[in-house]
């Protein structure tokens, strides 16, 4: 089956809206990152700061492969479409 980049940008737009849905009405346990495990909030706050994949590797004495899937799997769970975009997100709601 062949998705398209239209495809990919409405479904990152509606998990987005129904997150912000959430948010708004007042849903504290939809929050984004509430979604978010410890050691994922420890590699955001790491990725919001510059680290990269191999400097957040070292930090928390895990392979590359690791840093780079938990990077992915953030960026997933937050319904975003990089890292570039992650972090801006982190800034926009105070993660940093």
């Amino acid at each position: 089956m062949l998705v398209t980049a239209t495809e990919i940008d409405i479904v990152h737009l509606n998990g987005y809206l129904k997150k912000l849905s959430e948010v708004i009405n007042g849903n504290p346990q939809s929050e984004a990152t509430g979604s978010l495990t410890d050691r994922e909030k420890k590699i955001l706050k790491l990725i919001v700061n510059g680290n990269t994949d191999k400097e957040i590797a070292v930090a928390l004495n895990i392979s590359i492969h690791t840093a780079k899937t938990h990077r992915k799997k953030i960026i997933h769970k937050l319904c975003l479409k990089n890292s570039r975009t992650l972090i801006r997100y982190a800034i926009e709601h105070g993660l940093d």
